[in-house]
């Protein structure tokens, strides 16, 4: 399987804020995602297009790149007034976001073994 994941990127933000520290952004950011991916199929679009923009930028500090390039493609499409394939890249968003964070709990494991 490919992965989904700039582990160089985070391997970067990792030495710039140590293991501690991107543990607590980490938590931060599942806690925000899943309040915001409950609340998404109520929201206006511009809401949603700033889940996403939000989305976008925070994800990339844990190399979670698939998913913040969907993230600019949805963001995008909102501001164009493409709307028609908005619930379907949404969809497909949500699964990238599920397999990255998996992909990201394996490192933060792996990390967490190699400090032991």
């Amino acid at each position: 399987m490919t992965s989904l994941l700039n582990k160089s990127r985070f391997e970067e933000y990792r030495s710039v804020f140590g293991l501690a520290k991107m543990k607590e952004l980490w938590r931060d950011f599942l806690l925000n995602a899943d309040d915001c991916w409950h609340r998404l199929e109520n929201c206006d679009y511009e809401e949603q297009r700033t889940f996403f923009h939000n989305w976008r930028s925070s994800s990339r500090v844990f190399g979670m790149e698939a998913f913040s390039s969907r993230c600019t493609q949805i963001e995008e499409d909102i501001l164009c007034r493409r709307f028609s394939k908005i619930p379907e890249l949404i969809s497909s968003s949500k699964l990238c976001y599920d397999d990255s964070v998996r992909e990201v709990e394996t490192i933060f494991s792996r990390w967490e073994k190699n400090d032991e």
